[in-house]
């Protein structure tokens, strides 16, 4: 059987997680609203991944996707005559502003990759073991052959790097 559709989508999608629900989230102003329309948005990107494009901005194609959940949602909410935060005329005037936040999401994006490029090699997988692939520090400890201490030391001056580089670039941009 071959994984190779499943591992890249959990890649993309894990990658793109958390601005794909603060998206949402941005959108309805309630988490329990937000976490269902995430359950639902969740579900129809894997069953249209076929139709994303390798190559492509998975996080763009994402977030199309999540605009039509939750537009869909405030329709089915305001039939059931349930309170909705903003009608159609309300989501028409903010489309605008939610596209240039979409583009300012994607400028610091690239910003922060821009930065990470930056990093040692050794620094960069450090970072990339830690948050991409979510191991905790103890087993970086010992995978580097460091101590705890060192570790979180590390992960600190990588974080003050980044912030450094990222504050920077936003104000040249």
């Amino acid at each position: 059987m071959n994984n190779a559709p499943t591992n890249e989508f959990l890649n993309l999608f894990l990658t793109n997680q958390s601005r794909i629900y603060t998206f949402i989230l941005g959108q309805l102003g309630n988490y329990h609203d937000a976490d269902d329309v995430m359950q639902e948005t969740t579900s129809l990107l894997w069953q249209k991944f076929d139709e994303f494009e390798p190559g492509t901005d998975f996080l763009a194609w994402s977030l199309k996707v999540a605009k039509y959940k939750v537009l869909n949602f405030l329709q089915k909410k305001r039939r059931l005559n349930a309170r909705v935060i903003f009608d159609d005329d309300v989501l028409e005037l903010l489309t605008p502003r939610i596209d240039k936040i979409n583009d300012n999401l994607e400028k610091n994006i690239d910003i922060v990759r821009e930065c990470m490029g930056k990093l040692t090699d050794r620094d960069l997988k450090f970072a990339k073991l830690r948050y991409y692939s979510n191991i905790k520090p103890k087993d970086l400890s010992q995978r580097f052959g460091i101590n705890i201490q060192n570790t979180y030391k590390r992960l600190a001056r990588i974080h003050a790097r980044l912030l450094k580089c990222v504050r920077h670039n936003i104000q040249i941009s």
